[in-house]
């Protein structure tokens, strides 16, 4: 974001920030409007919507988002509520500069995308993801596209391949079927690849990967592109949105 608007010459962001009720939407939520509020970013909130996970009717919610006239929703979502979010906004004509997700899977899950077809189009999402210009991320794509037609590797495949590779290494360095051993082995993981966004796996004191990284995707003609950061960006990110696209139609 601060890049984004450093590039735009965007002094400040006036924000909504949406989420599901559910234990993973309440914390992504709120540890992006505490990281927003720690890093004193220039982004003011104009207000904070929670919902029920499943919920079948975002009406309301949505006539709350436009009566606070933001310039970009922040919403964490799964597919089910972001299409109604999608479909809402569009039918109540909600004027955005830009949907951007701190990180949530109702924005990049292909069912989203196939169902709001050019509603879809320029929604930005942070998540972990491959990195498109990764030579192991081409060659495990292809082979994962083969076997498993009009698929493709994302945050969850991705990273459930990249967990199987480090626990792989781990087993052959340790040499041992014995738990010590293993996490031992583990904890002197030093794993190159270019499959993910983001540098080695490599573990700290607290278990953590210090080199985990996330992207900036946004959507452009039911594809998805990485657009930050720069060096594996396959396209240059588009902010704000086309004002014609509440204009298009379903």
């Amino acid at each position: 974001m601060g890049q984004i608007m450093k590039e735009k010459n965007i002094s400040k962001i006036r924000g909504v920030v949406t989420n599901t009720g559910d234990l993973f939407g309440r914390v992504q939520g709120a540890t992006f409007l505490k990281t927003l509020k720690e890093k004193n970013f220039p982004i003011e909130v104009l207000g904070h919507i929670e919902y029920p996970l499943g919920i079948q009717d975002l009406s309301a919610e949505v006539s709350k988002i436009k009566a606070l006239k933001p310039d970009v929703l922040f919403p964490v979502a799964r597919p089910g509520d972001a299409k109604l979010m999608t479909r809402e906004l569009y039918k109540q004509r909600v004027p955005l500069q830009g949907i951007i997700s701190p990180g949530s899977p109702g924005w990049y899950e292909p069912e989203f995308i196939r169902d709001m077809k050019a509603l879809s189009d320029y929604v930005m999402d942070n998540v972990p993801w491959y990195n498109p210009k990764g030579k192991m991320y081409k060659e495990v794509n292809d082979a994962f596209s083969k076997k498993y037609p009009g698929k493709y590797i994302d945050t969850n495949s991705g990273y459930a391949y990249l967990g199987v590779l480090v626990i792989a290494d781990a087993l052959e360095r340790a040499k041992s079927t014995k738990a010590e051993d293993i996490v031992a082995a583990l904890r002197k993981t030093y794993l190159k690849h270019d499959l993910m966004v983001g540098g080695a796996v490599y573990f700290d004191e607290r278990g953590d990967n210090v080199n985990a990284d996330s992207a900036m995707i946004q959507i452009f003609g039911g594809s998805i592109k990485v657009v930050l950061p720069e060096k594996v960006a396959e396209v240059k990110y588009v902010h704000p949105m086309p004002k014609q696209l509440w204009e298009r139609g379903m």
